[in-house]
């Protein structure tokens, strides 16, 4: 089934309700596999975000069992990057630093020439 059509007000508070149950949908059928949608410093499963804003904005359940998450034209991760959203694949965090906790590091000294 095709997203009903949605602006980027009714997504942000959807996101705004999600984000207070983000831990039970992490842990939960719901929470997605393959990208997360990036919104103030957390990551909400496209497909949940889809199907709350869809249910604010047109006031009926829309399961996320009857539209697709993927990369194709119309599909969640493509409707959320069109209202301006940030879609960043799972896992996909900022890469960590070699640095050892606790290690003492000193700046390399450049030679006069």
């Amino acid at each position: 089934m095709a997203i009903p059509p949605l602006n980027r007000q009714n997504v942000e508070q959807a996101l705004e309700l999600l984000a207070a149950q983000l831990d039970q949908i992490a842990e939960g059928p719901h929470n997605s596999t393959t990208y997360d949608l990036l919104w103030n410093g957390l990551r909400f499963p496209p497909k949940v975000a889809i199907s709350k804003a869809v249910e604010l904005q047109h006031g009926y359940l829309f399961p996320e069992s009857e539209f697709s998450g993927g990369e194709d034209p119309g599909h969640a991760n493509d409707v959320l990057r069109e209202l301006g959203f940030e879609i960043v694949p799972k896992g996909d965090i900022a890469p960590a630093l070699p640095l050892k906790l606790h290690e003492r590091y000193a700046a390399k000294k450049s030679t006069p020439r």
